[in-house]
């Protein structure tokens, strides 16, 4: 016999059903092995992402610090400069929490205008600018 023949035990058709019976039977075994490869889940992560986002807009009272609006609410650092990454809400709770302190509650309108001031973007070209920084025409 060639070392090109193979010999299986089970069929081929067969392989997917084996392959998720031992992954279900794996992730019974390690529950805690299973969370951290769910933890890298896409969906996951979305969910964590918006649970983690809500959870900090309530705790600051759910409105805008400007205008009291509650639509289309955003995390605005107050000082940009201050600022150390965008996927905060995927870090781990501490280095969150002491990111967050430096950030507020703004409404889109809000936001948008503080960050066109703190860019000298004249008002009258806003459309475009907003058209740019939040589509990325």
């Amino acid at each position: 016999m060639s070392n090109q023949d193979t010999t299986y035990s089970c069929s081929v058709l067969a392989m997917p059903k084996l392959y998720a019976e031992r992954s279900r039977l794996w992730r019974e075994r390690h529950p805690d092995r299973y969370a951290v490869v769910l933890a890298n889940d896409r969906e996951h992560k979305r969910k964590l992402y918006w649970e983690r986002r809500a959870a900090w807009i309530a705790s600051q009272g759910g409105k805008c610090v400007k205008c009291g609006g509650t639509d289309r609410l955003e995390c605005d650092h107050i000082v940009r400069n201050g600022k150390v990454g965008h996927s905060i809400w995927h870090w781990s709770q501490a280095r969150r929490d002491a990111e967050l302190l430096k950030c507020q509650v703004l409404c889109h309108e809000c936001h948008l205008t503080k960050t066109m001031a703190e860019n000298k973007v004249d008002p009258s070209y806003r459309r475009k600018y907003e058209r740019e920084i939040y589509v990325g025409a």
